[in-house]
């Protein structure tokens, strides 16, 4: 896979790049500085020439480990795209743009993430620490111009927001305002569970699958705050589901089952705010716990007749949706 990190100076991408390296086996880490040194064709084109590069040299990676290896990308040709403005050019009508993004999707699956702190810390990053390509007045442009091209890229994107203010991860899982997080994401998910659960008796199919992806996302923070990561296949899930046909189990059967084992998540975490005496929390059983509704949750997806590739479809687009809604502050 290639996954490329974006975002605006001091937003915290190469920090999240390197920690996702870190914890993601056969990657490799390329930081990519390079950028034109003036508006001439010949500067313009020789960034070109390494972007392609780049693209040639993944291919092999690619090719080689049949699609195992991931490549991260600290910045891409969509800082291009973004900041060619400071040189009094617009790289978004640049056709090579294009014809990169298109290829890189189609060949890759691409996937961008882009980091977006609140302007206010970026502002203060910036007067702390100071930088030589951009200014406090830049932000506002280089934000606006981030979200026009995520709009227009055909790759997959995931924005990071750290609007929330999200802890330090991964959590201490046997913290107090650890445990008062996960729960607080235990709750959403079973949340979500419950409006699909209203729309499946109101027969509002599309809402009722949309409303589980809603969850899927929450429990999938769960693992990424806690580091744990599910010992689910989706393939083989997704197999499962289609061979047994009623035998696999309902969607109400699944939602039941979900729902009890994220209680059983949340009744291991004994730590309590209120609570003097801290009381370890049995990591296996909260793993197992854990896992176990995630499987459900998946399931309740492949009871209503989904497969893994409609589940990614129905993950990123409703993606996208959030990310609308956290630009307009809905």
């Amino acid at each position: 896979m290639l996954i490329i990190f974006e975002g605006s100076d001091l937003s915290g991408k190469s920090t999240i790049a390197e920690a996702v390296a870190k914890k993601l086996p056969e990657s490799y880490l390329t930081k990519m500085c390079h950028r034109p040194k003036n508006n001439s064709e010949s500067e313009v084109a020789k960034v070109y020439k390494r972007y392609w590069n780049i693209v040639e040299w993944y291919k092999l990676i690619y090719t080689l480990s049949q699609g195992k290896d991931t490549m991260i990308l600290d910045r891409f040709y969509p800082s291009e795209a973004v900041y060619s403005y400071k040189r009094d050019y617009d790289a978004m009508d640049d056709k090579r743009i294009i014809e990169l993004d298109t290829y890189i999707d189609t060949q890759f699956n691409a996937l961008i993430v882009y980091c977006e702190p609140p302007n206010d810390i970026l502002e203060q990053r910036l007067k702390d620490r100071g930088d030589d390509f951009v200014d406090v007045n830049d932000l506002g442009k280089i934000r606006s111009r981030y979200h026009n091209f995520l709009e227009f890229t055909c790759c997959q994107v995931i924005t990071y927001n750290t609007e929330d203010g999200l802890p330090d991860w991964p959590i201490e899982v046997d913290a107090k305002d650890s445990q008062i997080w996960i729960k607080d994401f235990l709750w959403r998910t079973t949340e979500e569970l419950c409006e699909s659960r209203e729309a499946a008796i109101q027969n509002h199919e599309t809402h009722k699958i949309e409303e589980l992806i809603d969850a899927v996302h929450f429990l999938t923070e769960c693992f990424i705050l806690t580091d744990l990561h599910p010992t689910i296949d989706l393939k083989i899930m997704g197999d499962n589901a289609s061979k047994m046909g009623s035998e696999f189990g309902t969607y109400d059967k699944h939602m039941a089952e979900c729902i009890y084992f994220l209680g059983l998540v949340g009744n291991t975490l004994k730590n309590k705010k209120w609570k003097q005496t801290a009381v370890l929390t049995d990591m296996s059983k909260f793993h197992k716990y854990l896992d176990s509704a995630y499987y459900h949750l998946l399931s309740c997806i492949f009871a209503c007749k989904c497969t893994p590739h409609d589940l990614y479809n129905f993950y990123f687009k409703k993606s996208e949706v959030n990310k609308f809604r956290q630009r307009s502050n809905y």
